[in-house]
């Protein structure tokens, strides 16, 4: 399973015959792409990429000869616009354009356009898509990756680097990772990637990185919470950015409100994310994430008594202590009256542990619950009354 690409997809490349287009071309052949097709006006004919792949003068006779279904675009940014219209018109179905710089006049047509022709773009200003093992399309660094199922969405193109880097380094792999530009006009948005992720079987959690800037990441943190069964990691980029200012993208400029990264980290911590103060962090995190994923399966209610105790999972995730645990199993109508009486669970991270915390109102102190491993066994520290269901935990993000 992924998003958008796969094996399957018949690729052709807007601007295959110009030097960035030919040497990532080559690039994405390398790494396994589809690439079925070329377009360049006026060069219709030719063969490009050492006589792999056929050029065409124009998109809608490159796809009637080969049935391309994705198109890639390495255009300078003048007419830039003008390759994703007529990639639209052709009625291709994913249109990635890599080219920075398109004029937000151009880009204001050719938005118009693909949404009335239901055309999914992503871009400008973007590092493309990757399925991992599958479909490299664009300019990420194909051998970074490693098959998994984590999810990453970014709206810069080095984040996405750096948190396949990190993912890799403890350990998880990827589904996808989509880079969605950060233009301020701009084809698929973080919720429309958001939900292909939360539809994509093989995804199990997501990371996200937005910037600085507009709406989005606050809108996206909305929806999370409303919509999404998966963990989520997530971080913003330009902290130390000053008001007004554009900092990389065109879309990255602090205007005052909730568009500040103080105002977004805040917006998807309440939304229920696990944010990440410095990109550093995601890796670690995501693993944590991960955990806690595999432990939902065998958690029922536990109830300890209200003095402290260290309670062992070990490798048949069974529970040892001296003493009695009680044990109820949870169905969905007993897990109601149960929210309503101890309200939401959430988590965060404090001197590298990981944080369960309740909101009930009641004698009890917050509760809290250290998550940490001793001698290669999962262990979890249980401060006063405790409860876990595995309906609340799957509200954790």
């Amino acid at each position: 399973m992924s998003i958008l690409v796969n094996k399957d997809s018949r690729v052709m490349v807007q601007g295959i015959t110009g030097s960035e287009g030919s040497f990532h071309a080559s690039q994405m052949l390398a790494y396994g792409t589809n690439i079925v097709a070329g377009v360049t006006p006026g060069k219709g004919g030719q063969m490009a990429l050492d006589g792999k792949v056929p050029v065409f003068n124009s998109v809608e006779e490159a796809k009637a000869n080969t049935n391309a279904n994705v198109s890639i675009i390495f255009v300078p940014p003048p007419f830039a616009a003008e390759a994703i219209i007529e990639a639209s018109d052709a009625r291709v179905e994913l249109v990635v354009c890599i080219t920075e710089g398109v004029p937000v006049h151009d880009m204001v047509k050719a938005k118009r356009i693909i949404d009335q022709n239901g055309t999914r773009l992503i871009g400008p200003n973007c590092p493309g898509i990757i399925t991992v093992d599958e479909c490299k399309l664009g300019i990420m660094p194909g051998f970074i990756c490693e098959k998994g199922n984590i999810g990453v969405l970014s709206k810069s193109g080095t984040l996405t680097y750096e948190a396949i880097g990190q993912l890799v380094n403890v350990g998880l792999g990827q589904t996808t990772a989509i880079g969605i530009g950060g233009d301020p006009i701009i084809g698929t948005t973080m919720i429309d990637a958001l939900k292909l992720f939360e539809a994509d079987q093989e995804t199990e959690g997501v990371v996200l990185i937005g910037e600085i800037g507009g709406q989005m990441e606050n809108e996206a943190a909305r929806w999370i919470k409303e919509n999404m069964s998966k963990p989520v990691v997530g971080f913003i980029a330009g902290q130390t950015a000053p008001p007004g200012r554009r900092m990389g993208h065109a879309g990255a400029i602090v205007s005052g409100g909730d568009d500040t990264a103080e105002a977004k980290m805040r917006i998807m911590t309440e939304c229920g994310i696990s944010v990440c103060e410095s990109v550093a962090d995601i890796g670690y995190k995501i693993e944590l994430m991960s955990m806690l994923t595999e432990w939902i399966e065998f958690i029922g209610i536990y109830s300890v008594s209200s003095q402290s105790h260290s309670w062992i999972m070990d490798s048949n995730y069974q529970w040892s202590k001296e003493g009695v645990v009680s044990y109820i199993p949870l169905t969905e109508k007993s897990a109601t009256p149960f929210k309503e009486l101890y309200g939401e669970l959430s988590f965060y991270l404090f001197d590298n542990k990981l944080h369960l915390t309740t909101g009930y109102s009641n004698s009890y102190d917050v509760t809290k619950l250290d998550f940490y491993t001793f001698d290669n066994i999962y262990c979890i520290l249980v401060d006063e009354a405790q409860f876990l269901s595995k309906e609340l935990i799957n509200q954790f993000r």
